[in-house]
């Protein structure tokens, strides 16, 4: 089915209100739907809803955070709209999903939400260095952490699109830079809530 799929929206200013629910809407009058890839990222996804009509669907595995009342819920054996897939990166808390796509000319995307970031640009930030950064709720467990992320290197794609950081998306060759990540990258505590990886300063 054509339509436009909202990932992890937000609100806009009203002054581009019109504009963005006409870019929303799409050729159907309404989104198709609003898939999130955490439930830390309901935010403004029901006001939406009520607003201009879209199903929100919300990874299975963030339950337990969810504060809102989801259409749907998915994990890695449903069907998304749009062609849409996705690939689960924590099962615990907010339920961190990568979701995947492919376009119509055939770019591989990913859509990495919380779990892939780009640099914050911020110093004395953990995500202070540009390029790749991952992340993961909870106190570090290295074996579990690696094994979350590695699967990633076995998709292919050649874009990522992230929720946080610059620049975004990462267009230079973005596997290589995964795999440089998970091989030399070193942990460090992102806050209470989180460990992150990220490489050492060059």
């Amino acid at each position: 089915e054509l339509g436009v799929v909202l990932i992890d929206p937000t609100e806009p200013i009203p002054d581009v209100r019109p504009q963005f629910d006409a870019l929303a809407s799409g050729p159907t009058g309404r989104p198709l739907a609003t898939v999130l890839t955490s439930s830390w990222h309901e935010r403004h996804a029901y006001l939406l809803r009520e607003r201009l009509g879209s199903p929100v669907w919300l990874p299975r595995a963030g339950i337990p955070e969810k504060e809102g009342e989801p259409d749907h819920l998915y994990d890695h054996a449903s069907t998304l709209p749009a062609g849409l897939r996705a690939v689960p990166i924590d099962d615990r808390f907010a339920g961190d999903t990568v979701l995947r796509w492919e376009t119509p000319d055939g770019a591989r995307v990913l859509f990495s939400g919380d779990a892939l970031m780009g640099g914050s640009q911020v110093p004395g930030h953990w995500r202070c260095e540009s390029g790749m950064h991952l992340w993961m709720y909870g106190d570090l467990d290295e074996p579990r952490f690696r094994a979350a992320f590695t699967p990633l290197l076995n998709e292919p794609f050649d874009l990522v699109f992230s929720a946080h950081g610059a620049p975004v998306p990462f267009r230079d060759e973005p596997k290589r830079a995964l795999a440089a990540l998970l091989e030399h990258g070193t942990f460090g505590t992102t806050s209470l809530l989180g460990m992150g990886l990220s490489l050492p300063p060059t």
